[in-house]
């Protein structure tokens, strides 16, 4: 058994974790993600994570006839004309020597998630 002893990223906390978008002046929600690890620092603010709405490795649909919710690199999120709940998601690799831009449904990631209601 090979023990490894590299810093893992062992979890992902979302917040805001559950937001109404219609409240936001704006109409958008910042999302922050704070990362929890298996060494010092055991808590780090905004590690580098792929936002997405839903899962981020789902096959994309063709264009979509009804609108739907996005969400940018930086975690601002908007509604887009959709009306429901969209699932916030922040992934990264759980390795945390790991490229971001080379995960994929086949990498150890690790997922945080939060919600956004849309009027």
């Amino acid at each position: 058994m090979m023990m490894n002893n590299a810093r893992q990223l062992m979890s992902l906390t979302v917040m805001p974790a559950a937001a109404d978008a219609q409240k936001s002046p704006t109409g958008q929600v910042q999302f922050t993600a704070t990362g929890s690890f298996n060494m010092a620092p055991m808590s780090v603010m905004s590690p580098v994570v792929h936002w997405s709405i839903g899962n981020p490795f789902a096959t994309p649909m063709p264009m979509a006839m009804s609108p739907s919710a996005s969400i940018d690199g930086n975690g601002v999120a908007q509604c887009n004309g959709f009306v429901g709940i969209a699932t916030i998601e922040a992934t990264a690799p759980a390795d945390t020597s790991a490229s971001i831009t080379r995960m994929s449904a086949m990498t150890r990631n690790v997922t945080g998630i939060a919600q956004m209601i849309c009027p």
